[in-house]
């Protein structure tokens, strides 16, 4: 597991645009998309945030991103979280994957393997290839 934290250490969340699975607001949408285009991160995360609030998985993983990263946001890892871990919940495999890299590494909460490993495998499950990679290179059966 030390391998598994060492790496997960080194990777980190990018910023890009994104698209939604669930209906939303074109112009929000389209306006975020434009922001976040443009790295205008502040103006971006105003329409972020709204979509995210309404409950879609991909703008509650782009808006922990920018917590994470301090892009249009204070950077705190708690928000990092919440939002991440409301993605997660609702299967979004890329959250499911960042959301195991804070567990494994301890970024805004407490270390845990057991948790890493959860969200890693269900990452992998749900395609995410990263996720896959990882598993493979940690020797977890997903």
């Amino acid at each position: 597991m030390k391998k598994f934290i060492s790496l997960i250490t080194i990777l980190t969340l990018s910023i890009s645009s994104f698209t939604f699975a669930k209906e939303v607001d074109e112009n929000t949408l389209a306006l975020a998309n434009k922001y976040l285009h443009q790295k205008d991160y502040y103006s971006a995360a105003k329409y972020i945030k709204k979509l995210a609030k309404q409950g879609n998985a991909d703008s509650q993983y782009e808006l922990s991103k920018l917590y994470y990263n301090g892009k249009g946001v204070k950077q705190s890892y708690s928000q990092a979280l919440k939002w991440v871990q409301k993605a997660a919940k609702q299967g979004h495999s890329q959250a499911q994957r960042n959301l195991a890299i804070m567990y494994g590494s301890g970024t805004g909460v407490k270390v845990s393997q057991k948790k890493a490993e959860f969200w890693l495998k269900k990452a992998a499950k749900n395609g995410d290839k990263q996720a896959q990679e990882m598993c493979q290179n940690f020797g977890i059966t997903y």
